[in-house]
């Protein structure tokens, strides 16, 4: 084995130098993983044309009023006796159950215990002033979680196949904090095993379907929040996101999702976790809304810090025709690894440009950040993590400890039938010992890089201005198509990597009605600039549009 890591380490060692000192070496090396990637691409679909070859099912009807209102407003609807809070989350169970059978989205569910809850809500409104419930801001409303995120009592074991059953001791601070702001949880939805891809499926719960065509992928890792949220069957959620686990569902099922600032919202409670120091910048908690206006509501009662609220200023009115907005269609035409953004995607960042330069008047500037052309390399840094767990490992205090016969032994057992670990999370296992090759000098060339990436966005954006970007390469695939568009995570990641926060927007449909989106970044500390623009799309070009056969 000593031979194997020598002949390994002199490998990416010659590459990683290469990449830096000889350019032309770089594009070449490049080029022949872009060539695999472009055939596994063709193998795929043609594996695939048969199995997505079947007559496109449309969801039930949306058959409660109830089910079209925001948080913010139903919370005040229930504080003002408009509505009652049990006929809120009746409404809500209903839809869950009518859209089940279609979508697959839910782990486990607290229906007895939240009808309850809301009974509860009901007494306590009939017997208080408005004014003395302005401490609970989302009181009454439902709320779905992410399986990955600890509910007290519900699963919270991401789909391990390594460890049986999981159920939460207690709530994660995130979820006891929007308990206190009022909210009510309705279930746990579900993710990939371990959240390690970016398509919702795996062995113990199945493949959770996209509600604008069951025969299409949700995404991952949050995917089980997004279809539920998409379909009505949620109005607020919470996700997770270190690589665009939580913006491309939104973007592939036309919801509202924030990766906010990193350092705000806790993220004790989720599974899987991380020992590394880095593992609280890479990654977060964030809200999933199906209205923009719920985006900052959520995200201010999801920071437990008090404190820190103010800092993020989420309560100031913005002005968004004062605001410079850039825009980019990904890395650029010099790209390689990374896959161009097709017509629609282009359409996408298009149509929010127009928006906000016809309807708002705003400074709009196309840039070509060349910086960008290295994401692919510049996000192995979030694997290079240490203290993450895996289906390698043996003991549970120590993810890192297994070496490359453990690694082995699992890929074998995988071929021969007799695990059932989820084929991401096996591959997991190559990739991040590959990359713990990498010389320490190249880590330290790679982390100056992203400081100076910083530096120029952080510069350019300053607090009044707002970066459009494509969500991904293209609009939500047919399932089992995500692998060889692996690469494309980038597009995301990138945003993980720099510590900026970022809404994901819906901006309208496709021609076959699948929804398209942007993505909205500003700089470290202004997330309250790309919600507020998210906000002004919302009004110009509607926001969420409902699956088929919507309430008329």
């Amino acid at each position: 084995m000593k031979i194997v890591n020598a002949v390994l380490t002199k490998i990416v060692e010659i590459y990683n130098v290469s990449m830096i000192d000889h350019k032309q070496f770089a594009r070449l090396v490049n080029k022949l993983i872009r060539f695999i990637f472009d055939v596994l691409d063709w193998l795929v679909y043609f594996l695939t044309y048969f199995t997505n070859y079947k007559k496109k099912d449309d969801l039930p009807r949306i058959s409660s009023d109830a089910l079209f209102i925001s948080a913010k407003k139903l919370a005040e609807k229930i504080k003002a006796k408009d509505l009652r809070c049990v006929d809120v989350v009746e409404a809500y169970i209903n839809r869950i159950k009518d859209v089940q059978p279609y979508i697959n989205s839910v782990v486990q569910d607290r229906f007895e215990e939240a009808l309850k809850e809301a009974r509860a809500v009901d007494e306590l409104v009939e017997n208080s002033l408005v004014s003395e419930l302005n401490n609970k801001p989302l009181l009454g409303v439902p709320l779905t979680v992410k399986e990955t995120i600890a509910v007290k009592g519900m699963s919270n074991n991401a789909a391990r196949s390594r460890v049986k059953e999981r159920k939460a001791e207690r709530d994660a601070q995130v979820i006891e904090s929007l308990r206190e702001a009022g909210a009510i949880p309705l279930l746990v939805s579900n993710t990939p095993e371990l959240c390690l891809y970016i398509e919702t499926s795996n062995p113990r719960y199945g493949t959770t379907n996209n509600p604008y065509d069951l025969r299409r992928t949700v995404g991952g890792s949050s995917g089980g929040e997004v279809s539920l949220l998409a379909s009505a069957a949620s109005v607020i959620g919470v996700g997770s996101d270190i690589g665009g686990s939580l913006r491309i569902p939104a973007f592939f099922c036309g919801v509202f999702g924030h990766k906010p600032t990193p350092g705000y919202v806790p993220n004790d409670g989720h599974v899987p976790t991380s020992t590394d120091p880095m593992w609280d910048y890479y990654f977060t908690l964030g809200p999933l809304t199906r209205y923009a206006e719920d985006l900052p509501l959520m995200l201010e009662n999801m920071i437990t810090e008090k404190s820190k609220v103010g800092k993020l200023r989420l309560d100031e009115d913005v002005d968004v025709s004062k605001l410079k907005i850039y825009f980019m269609y990904g890395e650029g035409p010099n790209s390689i690894l990374q896959t161009v953004p097709n017509v629609e995607c282009v359409r996408a960042i298009g149509l929010a440009i127009s928006t906000l330069r016809d309807k708002y008047q705003c400074q709009v500037e196309e840039i070509k950040l060349t910086e960008f052309q290295d994401s692919v390399f510049l996000n192995s840094q979030i694997l290079q993590m240490s203290g993450i767990e895996n289906v390698y490992q043996t003991n549970d205090d120590k993810p890192d400890d297994w070496g490359w016969v453990r690694m082995v032994e699992v890929i074998l057992r995988k071929l021969l039938f007799r695990s059932s670990a989820s084929m991401s999370c096996i591959l997991f296992g190559p990739l991040k010992k590959l990359l713990d090759l990498t010389p320490e000098n190249v880590r330290g060339l790679v982390r100056q890089k992203v400081t100076k990436i910083q530096t120029t966005v952080t510069d350019l954006l300053g607090n009044d201005a707002v970066l459009l970007y494509p969500s991904f390469s293209e609009e939500a695939p047919m399932h089992n198509r995500l692998c060889s568009k692996i690469l494309d995570i980038s597009y995301l990641s990138i945003f993980n990597v720099l510590g900026m926060p970022v809404t994901q927007c819906p901006v309208g449909m496709t021609r076959e009605g699948i929804p398209i989106g942007i993505q909205i970044a500003a700089t470290p500390h202004h997330d309250r600039l790309s919600l507020a623009v998210a906000r002004a799309l919302e009004r110009e070009l509607g926001g969420w549009t409902p699956p088929a056969n919507p309430k008329v």
